[in-house]
């Protein structure tokens, strides 16, 4: 089942019939967290079923541990867990879901900051509101506020 962040039941027929057909090559029970997003932000609103609908992955999380709000393994590891899981299915089986791409980067080096433009930039192009900046080496916990920096205007740290 697809819930949205509040734990409501949510339905997007295209999207869920092909991660169904994605988990049942999985041998265990896993949360698969990512984001809903369609070129046509008021179609996403209103339809929920339209085939340009597509999810875009950002972590893994065994269910387990999702239902106990944390997961000791780091986010770098997760991620690299969701890429290594996808690269073993047909295209065709995962139509309609993406991972998003990450961006390795050392904050402390200021000459980095111009990669974290050029890839804000590059997830805007591909739909997205904006970009995450996460520690790498932080577990996963139900609170995001911790590990978690959100940029919606690159301009106002640049």
């Amino acid at each position: 089942n697809m819930f949205d962040v509040n734990g409501k039941e949510i339905e997007y027929k295209t999207i869920i019939k092909n991660l169904k057909q994605f988990l049942s090559y999985i041998p265990i029970s896993i949360v698969l967290d990512g984001i809903i997003i369609n070129k046509n932000f008021q179609s996403l609103m209103t339809t929920k079923n339209q085939t340009d609908d597509y999810y875009a992955l950002f972590d893994l999380i065994p269910l387990d541990d999702f239902k106990n709000n944390f997961c000791s393994m780091s986010q770098i590891d997760r991620h690299d867990g969701l890429i290594e899981l996808f690269s073993f299915l047909p295209k065709e089986k995962i139509k309609n879901t993406y991972i998003i791409p990450k961006l390795l980067i050392n904050l402390k080096n200021p000459s980095e900051k111009i990669k974290i433009k050029e890839f804000y930039n590059e997830s805007i192009v591909a739909n997205h509101d904006g970009i995450i900046i996460k520690n790498n080496q932080s577990p996963y916990e139900s609170t995001k506020l911790n590990h978690w920096v959100i940029l919606k205007d690159i301009d106002l740290i640049f």
